[in-house]
């Protein structure tokens, strides 16, 4: 994320807001995976992130996030 100019607050709102444009599906670990788009600074963002449970909570795992 820091490479590409890519902030946590963006990550967050791209999966808070943004459309699902693949899965959720099971992946080779065991855990559900996505992939979300949202609109974020004026160009399309992706996130794919991978899913999971702890003792607290839910929680998500980001894989990569990317502009398109």
């Amino acid at each position: 994320m820091r490479k590409r100019r890519i902030t946590r607050l963006q990550v967050m709102r791209c999966l808070a807001n943004g459309q699902i444009k693949e899965g959720p599906a099971r992946g080779i670990k065991g855990n559900w995976e996505i992939a979300v788009e949202a609109l974020s600074a004026g160009d399309v963002l992706h996130v794919a992130a991978a899913l999971d449970q702890d003792n607290h909570g839910n929680y998500a795992i980001i894989i990569t996030a990317y502009y398109l």
